[in-house]
């Protein structure tokens, strides 16, 4: 013996508000895990991965000079070509990549924070030392690294910022 199928008129019809609803509370609950995630990966005491100096001296430590001799038999020092900062920018390309990528945009384009390539970090810093500033302390939605990255991290990720992300 089979069962009595029901015709389609038997069969419970949904409302179309309450199929709306149900859809419209899925996104709303997607909506508050991607906040909470973003909240969790952008919060916190910033102890997220860093890089610590190797100690070795670096192009920005101290300016390069060499002693020429001039026909009256003294020495005068004349400044020499800066040495390219690839061992500054590698570890400003590091820590950026660790931390700063998640609100700037791996390529400096912005997502949380403003942009900072394509020259947008020099437009609005036109003096690095402000840039190292709010690194260093924070500034509105930006927290402050000054505890968590030394001075050396700081240093070579706004050169990496004002150099590198230039493009």
């Amino acid at each position: 013996m089979s069962s009595p199928q029901q015709s389609p008129e038997d069969q419970p019809v949904e409302a179309p508000w309450f199929t709306f609803a149900k859809g419209a509370a899925i996104v709303f609950l997607a909506t508050i895990v991607i906040a909470v995630v973003a909240i969790t990966l952008t919060s916190g005491d910033n102890t997220g991965t860093t890089t610590a100096g190797s100690g070795s001296g670096s192009a920005a430590e101290a300016p390069a000079t060499t002693v020429a001799e001039d026909t009256g038999g003294g020495a005068s020092e004349t400044p020499e070509a800066p040495a390219a900062p690839t061992a500054d920018m590698a570890l400003g390309q590091t820590v950026f990549e660790a931390n700063c990528a998640v609100c700037h945009g791996q390529n400096g384009e912005g997502l949380v924070g403003p942009q900072l390539g394509g020259g947008a970090a020099v437009a609005n810093f036109p003096d690095p030392a402000d840039q190292i500033a709010v690194v260093t302390d924070g500034r509105g939605g930006m927290p402050a690294w000054g505890s968590s990255l030394s001075e050396e991290e700081i240093a070579a990720v706004v050169a990496y910022e004002r150099e590198g992300l230039s493009g």
